[in-house]
């Protein structure tokens, strides 16, 4: 995202600030609208390299330790644990369910664009 920002054009914000607006006004009603496309997608995005990234997360972070989380394994060290107590169809089961759950957020997301898109096209 933070790219995202330092390539957005700043004088619409600049200019709302020159005729008063807060800059957390401006920030809700200027920027985050004018990036919510490149939100939803930099967030999928770390979301699938967070599922990914096995190996750091197993030997570094195995538990999260602060409360509400205390005592919970993320996804892949979950799956890593049902594959050593029940084998591969514990592991596989597991791994079925995070997928589907991913292609749904995924579907969820490209409704929302499609939406946003046709909103777009009626109103020009």
């Amino acid at each position: 995202m933070q790219s995202v920002f330092a390539a957005r054009n700043a004088f619409p914000d600049l200019y709302a600030e020159s005729l008063g607006a807060s800059r957390l006004r401006v920030l809700y009603r200027s920027a985050l609208p004018a990036v919510k496309r490149e939100a939803v997608y930099s967030s999928l995005t770390a979301m699938s390299r967070g599922m990914s990234e096995f190996g750091s997360i197993a030997i570094l972070a195995y538990y999260v330790t602060q409360y509400p989380f205390s005592g919970v394994s993320n996804a892949s060290v979950l799956i890593f644990q049902y594959y050593s107590f029940y084998g591969p169809q514990g592991a596989i089961t597991a791994s079925a369910v995070m997928i589907v759950f991913s292609l749904l957020l995924l579907f969820i997301a490209r409704l929302f664009a499609r939406n946003r898109e046709a909103s777009r096209g009626s109103v020009q």
